[in-house]
């Protein structure tokens, strides 16, 4: 069949991977269901961790965050700290800092590639003060999905945010359209 004949069907199973995120079967990351498996939950109820060791870095996004409207940020100081909440409660985004102490970010990037890549999708954004070209393809391909350098922009913060949420979203869509399918 063709990709016009397939598009009803696909549109289909998106529809009804849909309904069932919305209460029959919704999709569930690390055994706990996300935020963003109900299509129709904002994108603003998503859960993102915080990982800064600079407290003042760490309030500056929560409160940044808060201010763009999302309701529901948690913050962990440091690498072992954020593996512990990942583990206790996954987050639909990660905004992470590199240069931390004890587990720096490039360490953390490393134990979540599991969840980084594959079925899991969780996104993770990098803010950090570091503004070299190799330290940017660095962090990329060690399995951050964006990278943003402090100072940041707080709209930039946002749409960047949004877009990640957003990918995150679809992924979820995807994965509940494919259990359909099996």
């Amino acid at each position: 069949p063709s990709a016009a004949a397939l598009l009803p069907l696909v549109s289909g199973l998106f529809a009804e991977a849909r309904r069932s995120a919305q209460g029959r079967v919704a999709p569930v990351v690390g055994g706990f269901p996300s935020p963003l498996s109900d299509p129709a939950a904002p994108l603003t109820s998503a859960h993102i961790l915080v990982v800064d060791d600079e407290r003042a870095s760490r309030e500056v996004l929560l409160r940044t965050l808060a201010a763009i409207g999302f309701e529901n940020v948690d913050a962990a100081q440091d690498g072992e700290e954020a593996l512990e909440r990942v583990a206790e409660d996954p987050p639909d985004l990660i905004v992470l800092d590199l240069e931390m102490p004890r587990m720096d970010g490039f360490a953390v990037l490393h134990a979540l590639r599991p969840l980084l890549e594959g079925d899991g999708f969780l996104p993770v954004l990098v803010v950090t003060g570091n503004q070299e070209r190799e330290h940017r393809q660095q962090v990329l391909s060690s399995g951050a999905k964006d990278f943003l350098n402090k100072p940041f922009d707080v709209s930039e913060l946002g749409v960047r945010v949004l877009n990640l949420l957003e990918t995150r979203r679809l992924h979820l869509e995807s994965r509940a359209a494919r259990a359909l399918l099996e």
